[in-house]
């Protein structure tokens, strides 16, 4: 992923990489991997030697909660042997279960065999939940690690939850 720049260290970090399950990848703006994450994964393992310290990377993708580890813990083990000097921090844009991703895929019969397929695959995998995110990374070298996950919510219903509080 890094190739191009690889003696490159960078203050910011932005990418918006393509994050839509395929069996196989036929457009690359779209397809990546079986789970959605093949380029986000490679992306986030490269960050550790591509960041400043202070440097913060921000990218909106997709990722999905396992049944093994969630996937801000998933994000923090991509960052490998360094991943105690990054705090992660993971907001939650929408979320939908496997079987809501398959019923409301692009250009998909739900009842197709691709489908079918796929939802084998995300039974193996351990998919939970798909969860379109934005994902920040901050390099921290030398301080705790953060790691968050918080969920977004529209100005609407930030607005009502205020007048919540006032009655």
């Amino acid at each position: 992923m890094f190739k191009p720049v690889e003696s490159s260290v960078f203050d910011r970090i932005i990418a918006h990489p393509p994050y839509i399950p395929a069996l196989k990848d036929t457009l690359i703006f779209k397809d990546a991997g079986l789970d959605g994450e093949r380029i986000s994964t490679d992306l986030i393992r490269g960050i550790s030697s591509h960041l400043s310290d202070g440097g913060e990377f921000y990218g909106y993708l997709t990722f999905s909660d396992r049944v093994d580890a969630p996937a801000e813990l998933r994000v923090r083990e991509l960052l490998g042997v360094d991943e105690q000097e990054f705090d992660v921090s993971l907001l939650i844009v929408e979320e939908k279960s496997p079987d809501a991703f398959l019923l409301r895929r692009p250009g998909a019969d739900p009842s197709s065999e691709e489908n079918q397929r796929l939802g084998v695959a995300f039974k193996k995998l351990g998919i939970t939940r798909f969860l379109s995110t934005v994902l920040t990374i901050r390099s921290r070298r030398g301080a705790l690690p953060i790691t968050s996950r918080h969920r977004a919510v529209s100005w609407q219903t930030a607005a009502g939850m205020a007048q919540l509080d006032h009655v």
